[in-house]
Order: C-alpha cells, then sequence, then structure tokens
C-alpha cells in the first residue's frame, strides 16, 4: 500500500503577523491566498451538451485572454515550481502552529479522509521542514 505524504517547509515564527492568535492569523493568510488563486468553476456536466459547450466556449475565451495579456506561463510560486490551477501553494506560506491549526480544523470538519500528522522533521532558521503524512504511518520520517 502506498503511503502518501507531503513534504513542506514552513515560516519562522518570527515572520507570523503580530494578529492575537495562531488561528486569526492562518484565517488571514488563508483569505489572502485563496483571494490570489482564485478557485474555478465546476467542471460542466457531461450529459447536457449545452454546457459543455459554453464550457468549452469560456476556456477558449481565458486562453485567448491569457495570450493577449502575455500570461499564457503557468503560475509559478518563488521557487519556480508551477501552481496547479485552482490550487493554493502551502509551502513557506504558513508557520507550524498555523499548518498545525489548519489540519486540525480539516480534521474536524472532515475534509481529510482518514487520520493524517503532521511532524517536525528539522528546525531552522529560515522555518522548519514539516511532513503530513497518514497517522499510521511509520512513514512519517
Amino acid at each position: 500500500m502506498s503511503i502518501e505524504k507531503v513534504e513542506i517547509f514552513t515560516q519562522p515564527e518570527e515572520h507570523r503577523p503580530r494578529s492575537p492568535s495562531v488561528e486569526e492569523s492562518a484565517r488571514e493568510k488563508l483569505e489572502q491566498l485563496i483571494e490570489k488563486h482564485p478557485i474555478p468553476p465546476p467542471e460542466p456536466n457531461v450529459a447536457d451538451p449545452q454546457s459543455v459547450r459554453e464550457a468549452t466556449l469560456n476556456d477558449i475565451k481565458q486562453q485567448m485572454d491569457r495570450k493577449n495579456n502575455g500570461t499564457s506561463q503557468p503560475e509559478r510560486d518563488q521557487d519556480g515550481f508551477e501552481i496547479p490551477r485552482g490550487k493554493i501553494p502551502l509551502d513557506s506560506q504558513f508557520s507550524t502552529e498555523e499548518l498545525k491549526y489548519i489540519l486540525e480544523l480539516c480534521k474536524e470538519e472532515g475534509v481529510l479522509k482518514g487520520e493524517v500528522d503532521l511532524k517536525v522533521l528539522e528546525h531552522g532558521d529560515l522555518g522548519d521542514r514539516v511532513v503530513i503524512a497518514e497517522s499510521s504511518s511509520s512513514d512519517l520520517v
């Protein structure tokens, strides 16, 4: 069985805004990221030919607009990695405490399918190196 895991870097604690709480600063950062990387509209219903046609025309129009505006290149993060459409980058966006809070919130809301844990692999001046993986896994390291 393959264990899925994500390894990212977090911000140093001193880069966390001086807001009243970890919850508040995590919420503010998420709102800013969502505003910067909007969620795309849902996929069209394939059973409805009209909605497929409209979605295709919309995609073509967006591609033409990007070409005309010179933004035909995919969006990239500060490390040069492509940011998939509709996704927000997490690497170096949150402190370790903020990331723990977001993970707990996702667990409480049922967003995660299974038990997931966060483990700090390494502390550094530029932030912590953390891994997020299934909690039953000894493959956290």
